[in-house]
């Protein structure tokens, strides 16, 4: 996944909004959003490849997501980063004491970003960040392929339209207005585009909020809202080279008290 914005207010009815765009090689085989056969706390789409996610949430009330954080070094790293949102969404750790735990593993894992939400605090970690982890103060935030909040053309972009499009969806009985926010295509100007060691054609091609591409692009844009009340509603919207909402789910996940069968260790 490569953009996120999400607006975080703790003592709200709705204390999480989250919208994200997934950007992946189109060849890369993945599931849709779905409760999990092995996992059946856990929603969300599955990387078939290493068997992670960059999206889900939990009956248990948790959240996780990630971003690969963009750089010229192509050393192989033994894990994934999908293994995080797994490993936490099955962990009993608060965010900030699972976010802790992966700084002894930060050499394992390719350059990543995550954000961790354990029903009442709501973290992000990078193992780029020299200050990390962070517990989030209530407010709107983006994260794309650098640090939080670094304000590349796309987030800034995509954060602008956000709260606007979060009001609009909020007196309509549709998300379309949300997702409209990450459809847009947008392309940085050159003087705009930020140097991460690739060229300026790929790089250019990347600064859009949509990626569209024959092998590589926008692939899942998935809307996350939390409900003290009702759970997390999940609504996502499926896309191919060829066509732009393929196809779209939406389901509620109810949220009970009960712990994962199985109590995983911090990875």
């Amino acid at each position: 996944m490569c953009l996120i914005i999400f607006d975080w207010a703790a003592d709200n009815d709705k204390p999480l909004k989250l919208l994200s765009n997934r950007d992946e090689f189109h060849a890369r085989p993945s599931q849709s959003a779905h409760i999990w056969a092995d996992e059946p706390h856990i929603y969300g789409g599955r990387d078939l490849e290493k068997k992670g996610t960059w999206l889900a949430v939990s009956s248990t009330g948790r959240m996780a997501c990630v971003t690969n954080y963009r750089e010229n070094d192509n050393t192989p790293k033994p894990r994934s980063r999908g293994e995080i949102p797994r490993q936490f969404l099955s962990s009993r750790l608060s965010a900030q004491d699972f976010a802790y735990s992966l700084r002894e593993k930060y050499e394992e894992f390719p350059g990543f970003n995550a954000l961790l939400f354990d029903g009442n605090q709501l973290s992000y970690s990078s193992n780029r960040s020299p200050n990390d982890p962070v517990s989030l103060a209530p407010g709107t935030y983006g994260i794309s392929n650098h640090l939080l909040d670094t304000p590349w053309p796309k987030l800034t972009r995509a954060k602008n339209a956000f709260k606007a499009a979060v009001d609009l969806s909020s007196r309509r009985d549709s998300n379309d207005s949300l997702f409209e926010v990450m459809f847009d295509q947008t392309r940085a100007n050159k003087a705009e585009l930020p140097k991460t060691g690739i060229s300026e054609e790929v790089e250019m091609m990347l600064s859009a909020v949509f990626i569209r591409s024959p092998a590589y692009g926008t692939r899942t844009t998935t809307w996350v809202e939390l409900c003290k009340e009702k759970g997390f509603t999940v609504e996502e919207r499926n896309h191919t080279p060829e066509q732009v909402n393929a196809s779209r789910s939406c389901s509620t996940i109810k949220l009970t008290n009960a712990s994962p069968s199985t109590d995983a260790p911090a990875v």
